[in-house]
């Protein structure tokens, strides 16, 4: 099949672990796959890739017992038909795209007291233990409340709007606020001379998964995406709730990081990491284990996002 008719299809016609608990512990995983040493999040079983070296790690914190105010639910899980992996000049072409979309989409500046709204739900395997071999699975349902200058967050506990102490700095993703305009520039601001390309990447995911960015930003996001090497588009793929999603992946060792894109606004979706490669992992703690091509490591949906006036408001 030509890289035209894959185009032509692409359109197609106790107490709640903290939501920097899960960003850290899905960090972990993305450096783990990146094949540098992260950071500890909290003691866990870890596994080691017996072929490449590469570890393999959990995202431990989604898999614990929740309280009441978050939604879990387990499934059955099994794998997902990994995609077709398209070629890089399709992903340019679909980023391009993205960013004359984005220059066009309907945008009202935020104001610092507004608060930045968002619904995800959340999917990694049960076992806190250790690596996610095929299922069963957990979801988690998490709505979210960011203060537009990103230094407040609120979220639900037990069934009531807890909202965080007032921090002296920004946190991740809005501490890059302002984003530049200029693609290099924001590659730059996201530390990719230092963290890498995967970084920097999932950096660019995580802020168009938690914010309302600027047209002209969201634009240059698109386009410090194209920079990234080896972005390819997958063919073929559904988001966690079935809608139809352009994704774009990045390999790192055996694993695909895709981000999501709804194929007629290309706004965010979700994300999503799969394992493209039969694998086996020794743990430090157990027998090896091995993970089929088609695993789904972690995925992400978005189902709501908007700008409310304080935490509990939800955007009609």
């Amino acid at each position: 099949m030509d890289d035209l008719t894959t185009l032509r299809e692409v359109w197609g016609e106790p107490k709640t672990p903290s939501h920097t608990a899960r960003m850290e512990a899905r960090a972990a995983l993305l450096t783990r796959a990146a094949g540098r040493t992260p950071e500890p999040v909290r003691p866990r079983r870890r596994f080691r890739m017996l072929r490449a070296g590469v570890g393999l790690l959990a995202v431990g914190a989604l898999a614990a017992v929740v309280a009441a105010g978050v939604t879990v639910v387990q499934t059955s899980g099994g794998n997902r038909e990994p995609g077709r992996i398209g070629s890089v000049a399709l992903a340019a072409n679909v980023l391009d795209r993205a960013s004359a979309a984005a220059e066009q989409r309907p945008f009202t500046p935020l104001q610092s007291h507004q608060w930045i709204y968002t619904k995800m739900s959340e999917t990694t395997g049960v076992n806190a233990k250790g690596g996610v071999d095929g299922g069963p699975y957990k979801t988690v349902v998490e709505e979210r409340w960011e203060r537009a200058d990103g230094k407040q967050g609120a979220g639900i506990t037990n069934g009531k709007v807890y909202v965080g102490p007032e921090l002296v700095r920004p946190q991740r993703p809005f501490s890059y606020a302002p984003l530049p305009t200029d693609p290099d520039a924001l590659l730059q601001k996201l530390g990719v001379r230092t963290g890498g390309y995967e970084m920097a990447y999932d950096s660019l995911v995580n802020i168009l998964a938690f914010n309302v960015v600027p047209p002209k930003q969201e634009a240059a996001i698109f386009q410090a995406i194209k920079k990234i090497p080896n972005v390819t588009l997958i063919t073929g793929r559904v988001d966690a709730a079935g809608r139809p999603a352009i994704a774009l992946g990045l390999e790192m060792d055996a694993m695909h990081q895709e981000v999501l894109l709804d194929p007629k606004t290309y706004a965010f979706l979700g994300d999503r990491i799969i394992t493209i490669k039969d694998q086996t992992f020794e743990s430090d703690g157990g027998p090896p284990v091995f993970v089929k091509k088609g695993t789904v490591e972690y995925e992400r949906l978005r189902t709501a996002v908007g700008i409310v006036a304080k935490p509990g408001q939800r955007p009609s």
